[in-house]
């Protein structure tokens, strides 16, 4: 059996995991605190990649909106952009942008991703794994980098198009 070979445990203990709707990250990180005799970790580790997990995804939902939108479909990361306003699914961008220029919902949709990574961070620094540490202030300073650049796009849509200025 594959999982035998690869240290996993055993057969049992991996059904198990897959049962529980644990993602094949998870049974990687089992696998990892297991082999390295760190078990205690796993729930921590498991935390932290729930909450990475769950900022990629917004961040997917982000970058599809409009894919989306064009397809009759909201996702998360619409919903949380357009709050409690969304009031019928026609005009989807156009609610969006409304409320991101006029409400501020990209900062506070912003600050949710922040907050969710930066709670990963505070899991991640009581396990001492250095190398985990170092992954998610990449992420952090990803999303700094990200959350500069929309500002600039902002800026140029709101100030920008109507001096003539290319971004």
């Amino acid at each position: 059996d594959q999982s035998q070979l690869h240290g996993y445990g055993s057969p049992a203990k991996v059904a198990a995991l897959a049962t529980q709707g644990y993602a094949a990250c998870n049974i990687a990180t089992y696998a990892v605190c297991l082999r390295s005799k760190r078990f205690a970790l796993f729930r921590k580790t498991v935390q932290c990649t729930d909450e990475l997990a769950f900022v990629g995804q917004l961040l997917d939902d982000l970058e599809d909106i409009q894919e989306d939108s064009q397809r009759g479909r909201l996702n998360y990361a619409a919903y949380s952009l357009l709050g409690p306003s969304v009031k019928r699914r026609n005009n989807i961008m156009r609610q969006i942008t409304k409320e991101i220029i006029l409400n501020g919902s990209l900062g506070r949709f912003l600050r949710m991703l922040e907050r969710h990574v930066r709670h990963a961070s505070d899991i991640a620094r009581t396990t001492r794994i250095p190398k985990l540490t170092a992954y998610i202030e990449n992420y952090q300073s990803f999303l700094k980098s990200f959350e500069d650049y929309l500002h600039q796009k902002r800026v140029y849509l709101i100030f920008g198009m109507a001096t003539g200025r290319k971004s």
